[in-house]
């Protein structure tokens, strides 16, 4: 497919790319997510807070962070040497734009980042999404960030919308390079998912977006049978930066949801569930995401597009893998960072994990199966194979909660009136 001048709806579309195999014996595709690095000048050592949090003054070294971004630049490295991935995705907050003073100094950060990328053989290539804080606050705007397509190893340079979609595909050295294998390319959607905002937390999606993945999907379903075997595809993924509002809600089937104790933690819960937290654990509304008040109908499109999974990043005390009952899994990557923001400048409490990377595997006749990367290696009780099997035992267990609240309802007003005679 040739690519789109004309955005649909403010999609880009980008002709498929086919990789060269870089693993022996391994024709599957791995992608690589690393998300929240919130990287700072590489010279800056004391970060001055905002009025919001008294104006204290974080020492990177006293308050054990990361000066340089040194950490967060070997362990890069060393997912990079472990897991050889063929594709790096960026999911939104890698350079953290409020501590930067010059309108360019992003480029000199985020070089550095992607510098072990460049030094692979043969080179990693990336791709990139916005999160709220890559130009919250900089001295640069959201679309001066268009031009990272244009840095070395961007494997999307044709790019002139955050928001875009392409297949990828992996070919050995004996294969044609025009070969385009459906059961094992998947279809890439990388999106903007927008910054902060005054009034419902977070931008939601754009209503041209969701109309335009619509649309796009509408018409692959809507091909006749002939044609429609060109955009077969082994799965669809998205990659974005803020989860949806039905994040919110799902219980974890592997990973964990800290959120509400991080919060907790740096007493932003409001009253009166600040006092009863017991209550809020009791209820399941300590299940939450942070995620914009308005729901655009995101979710719903990517359900009725058969998307198999989507991957955000964002909320750094967070990286499971959900479902509400029904495709697309809801997956977080892992918080990739060592800088302040990571743990909320310590107001969120220590971080319950070690920062790390979210692999994606697809391998032909295959599920897709996905896992947590730490400098130590894979955490094997993260492990999961996306092959929908989860979605019923998910909605049994929905529908058992819903009772159990019911009931407990119940019996808090029959106590209740008890009480009153």
């Amino acid at each position: 497919m040739e690519d789109s001048e004309d955005l649909i709806s403010g999609i880009q579309i980008l002709e498929h790319v086919q990789l060269l195999q870089r693993r022996k014996d391994d024709k599957s595709i791995r992608i690589l997510q690393l998300t929240d690095m919130h990287l700072f000048p590489p010279h800056q050592t004391t970060w001055k807070l905002g009025a919001n949090k008294q104006h204290r003054v974080v020492d990177f070294v006293k308050d054990g962070y990361d000066p340089g971004n040194k950490k967060a630049i070997l362990l890069v490295q060393t997912l990079l040497q472990n897991v050889q991935p063929d594709l790096v995705i960026f999911t939104g907050d890698i350079v953290d734009g409020r501590p930067h003073t010059k309108d360019d100094s992003w480029q000199t950060t985020f070089k550095d980042i992607i510098q072990p990328l460049l030094e692979t053989t043969p080179i990693t290539p990336w791709t990139f999404c916005p999160g709220n804080h890559d130009d919250d606050d900089a001295p640069w705007t959201r679309n001066d960030l268009l031009e990272i397509f244009q840095l070395p190893g961007c494997i999307s340079p044709k790019c002139q919308s955050f928001n875009h979609t392409y297949t990828l595909g992996i070919h050995s050295k004996e294969d044609s390079i025009s070969q385009n294998d459906p059961t094992t390319s998947t279809r890439l959607w990388i999106f903007d998912s927008g910054g902060n905002h005054p009034t419902t937390r977070y931008d939601p999606f754009p209503k041209n977006i969701v109309n335009g993945y619509k649309q796009l999907t509408q018409a692959i379903i809507d091909l006749p049978d002939d044609l429609k075997e060109k955009f077969k595809v082994a799965a669809d993924l998205a990659f974005f930066h803020i989860p949806l509002p039905e994040y919110s809600g799902i219980d974890p089937i592997v990973g964990e949801n800290n959120l509400f104790n991080a919060i907790l933690s740096s007493n932003s819960v409001p009253s009166p569930w600040k006092f009863c937290p017991w209550l809020v654990r009791c209820l399941g509304k300590d299940k939450i995401a942070g995620s914009s008040t308005i729901n655009s109908g995101m979710f719903e499109a990517l359900r009725k597009g058969k998307l198999l999974a989507t991957f955000v990043g964002h909320d750094h005390y967070s990286d499971y893998v959900g479902s509400r009952g029904t495709a697309p899994y809801m997956t977080y990557g892992r918080v990739t960072s060592y800088a302040p923001p990571s743990n909320f400048e310590g107001n969120g409490g220590k971080l319950p994990w070690k920062p790390g990377g979210r692999v994606v595997r697809i391998e032909k006749n295959t599920a897709v199966a996905t896992w947590i990367e730490t400098i130590d290696g894979p955490e094997k009780k993260s492990r999961i194979m996306l092959d929908g099997s989860h979605h019923e035992m998910v909605w049994v267990k929905s529908r058992r909660r819903q009772t159990f609240i019911v009931v407990l309802i119940m019996v808090l007003m029959i106590l209740s009136l008890y009480w009153l005679k």
